[in-house]
């Protein structure tokens, strides 16, 4: 607050307004929380209009977030929505609490974001079109959520709990969102009907020309030239040797100097253990959020979604009298995002500790002497994987996860980009040590978005995290492709 105080608009700034929370009332009806929130904003020096913004959500039914916070005297409602329909009822409520508030939409959504497997959401521009107009005519303000909704770097995408279908259903990297402008900051056509419809409103004569789309570039394929196995892997990292089968979130990863800043936040996780007996390894609880079952570097499982009490058996393949007396059990767990957004009456913003917790068991016993590697992947994780010396000669496809990596050259400035994840299979991309994101053959997105600045003029490294089989090069494309759902991929 310190830094944005002095830009309010009584101090001379452009800060109208301040909102305390985001569809808090969806969640909780504890109004003593706000008032904390508020008069915390407040002691910082905020001195503007204070508002709220809540809407609808449909898991139960008739309940709605303006009636769950009687905030409204200390703070403006505000509304969210994108149907007009249940903007109409939204407006009213509000009307209904003073005739003094003035009408304001803080999320008009414009489109709306993806999944992995679901299909790609779009907002036809005559719906679009149709609801700005009517929220204009009402004399209300609003704000387009997404105006620009840009990328999801890195392992930053979340996730949603789906009440009615008891699943977790994670974001894709891209955040299109179908928006005014493209991923990539590009206009849109919807971007010019809002610009229509504004003018027409507020009758602005002065009209600034519309900017030109960022040009992109076509940087060609390349080709993958080396390789680093899982167990290479796993020397790049700490490990940790517990008694059970701990969330990552437990680990002291982030202790300085007897300060805890925090266990592992994002990545993946893998838990090993030395076995001599045992057949059927049990999950009690469904995984958070995808689990691979190793025995001696083999894939038996791969378990996601709602499964709970699931059984794999881990000497599939092997006859019971000829296993060797000691097997070596790998357990990859990958944290697929977090959930945003939960309901009143339910707990799911605060069950998600990823990994396991316990509740892995081998023929009814619990997993003990366990040792576990964190695999957040973060900068200085990329710094000692980039200059390794166990980088293998890459000699054709796998099946197995690890690192693959290879070279790219730009003659001149680079330009935005697209790199096309065609026939690989899950995993993330490293482009000269940014993490551009998450792909998933699943779709529907299938490119990623791949900044100017994040390239060079000169060499650029592509370093591939891929979970399960690869491809022999990657290709930088000009254009995006985002709605291009693939069936009958299984897990992978």
């Amino acid at each position: 607050m310190s830094e944005v105080s002095d830009l309010q608009h009584h101090k001379g700034g452009p800060i109208i307004a301040v909102q305390v929370e985001n569809e808090f009332g969806s969640y909780s009806n504890d109004t003593g929380h706000l008032l904390f929130l508020k008069k915390t904003l407040i002691d910082n020096g905020i001195r503007e209009l204070f508002f709220t913004s809540d809407g609808y959500f449909n898991y139960t039914e008739g309940l709605n977030g303006l009636d769950n916070t009687p905030f409204y005297t200390e703070a403006l409602p505000t509304v969210n929505f994108q149907d007009i329909e249940q903007g109409e009822q939204l407006f009213r409520k509000v009307e209904a609490l003073s005739d003094d508030f003035p009408l304001m939409v803080t999320e008009y959504w414009s489109g709306w974001f993806d999944h992995w497997g679901t299909e790609h959401h779009t907002q036809s521009l005559q719906d679009f079109g149709s609801t700005l107009t009517a929220i204009l005519n009402r004399s209300a303000s609003v704000n387009f959520y997404m105006f620009h909704g840009g990328t999801n770097f890195g392992f930053m995408s979340g996730a949603n709990w789906d009440f009615k279908e008891i699943t977790l259903k994670t974001d894709v990297t891209s955040y299109d969102y179908d928006a005014l402008l493209t991923e990539a900051g590009d206009i849109t056509e919807k971007y010019r009907i809002a610009r229509q419809l504004i003018y027409e409103a507020t009758k602005e004569r002065n009209r600034p020309e519309i900017p030109y789309d960022t040009p992109k570039e076509d940087w060609g394929a390349v080709s993958i030239k080396q390789y680093m196995p899982l167990e290479t892997i796993l020397t790049l990292t700490k490990k940790f040797s517990e008694n059970g089968t701990i969330p990552m979130e437990m680990l002291d990863l982030h202790s300085v100097d007897g300060v805890d800043f925090g266990g592992q936040r994002y990545g993946y996780i893998l838990y090993q253990v030395n076995i001599t007996e045992g057949h059927n390894l049990t999950f009690t609880e469904f995984p958070r959020d995808r689990i691979e079952v190793f025995v001696d570097g083999n894939s038996v499982a791969i378990l996601e979604g709602m499964v709970d009490n699931v059984n794999v058996n881990i000497s599939r393949g092997r006859h019971t009298d000829t296993q060797p007396k000691g097997r070596v059990l790998d357990i990859l767990v990958e944290n697929r995002g977090r959930v945003n957004y939960g309901i009143m009456g339910t707990t799911i913003l605060d069950e998600q500790l990823k990994g396991l917790n316990n509740n892995c068991f081998l023929d009814g016993e619990p997993l003990t002497d366990v040792e576990i590697y964190p695999l957040e992947f973060d900068d200085d994780f990329y710094k000692r994987l980039s200059g390794n010396h166990e980088w293998e000669v890459y000699s054709g496809q796998t099946d197995l996860p690890g690192f693959y990596r290879g070279r790219l050259f730009i003659g001149y400035t680079p330009l935005d980009s697209y790199l096309s994840m065609k026939d690989w299979t899950k995993g993330f991309v490293y482009v000269n040590g940014h993490n551009v994101g998450r792909y998933w053959n699943k779709g529907p997105q299938q490119t990623l978005f791949v900044p100017g600045p994040y390239l060079r003029q000169g060499f650029n490294e592509i370093i591939i995290f891929e979970q399960h089989k690869s491809n022999n090069s990657v290709k930088f494309q000009e254009t995006y492709i985002l709605d291009a759902l693939q069936v009958d991929v299984g897990h992978a």
